[in-house]
């Protein structure tokens, strides 16, 4: 069996431990955010993509200064700014969350070895 990138990043971003016990993206977004998937920001979204590959050692909670910039460089489509140049400003509308798609598109299956 043969599974797409899209497939993949799907299965990871559903179980991966974003913090002690709290497995995959919707369990995150309740969990630091008090929302689903569907219903995060793209600032928030953003958070939660920055904390990978590392999730149980960085926080959305109390992100780190390299979180913030990893963050909004995700956000916004860029690379990552120098600890000096600060966080760019946001005065745009969020675009829906990256993330939503994945949850509205998954239908259940299995996950055969």
């Amino acid at each position: 069996m043969v599974w797409s990138k899209r497939r993949i990043i799907e299965v990871y971003l559903n179980v991966a431990e974003f913090d002690e016990g709290v497995f995959g993206v919707e369990a995150a977004a309740r969990h630091y955010f008090g929302v689903g998937p569907e219903d995060l920001s793209a600032h928030q979204a953003a958070l939660l993509a920055a904390l990978l590959p590392d999730p149980k050692r960085r926080s959305a909670a109390r992100p780190s200064a390299f979180v913030q910039r990893r963050a909004a460089s995700i956000r916004d489509g860029g690379p990552q700014r120098s600890a000096g140049m600060g966080a760019p400003s946001v005065s745009r509308i969020d675009p829906p969350c990256p993330f939503a798609a994945i949850e509205r598109e998954r239908a259940p299956s299995k996950i055969v070895p």
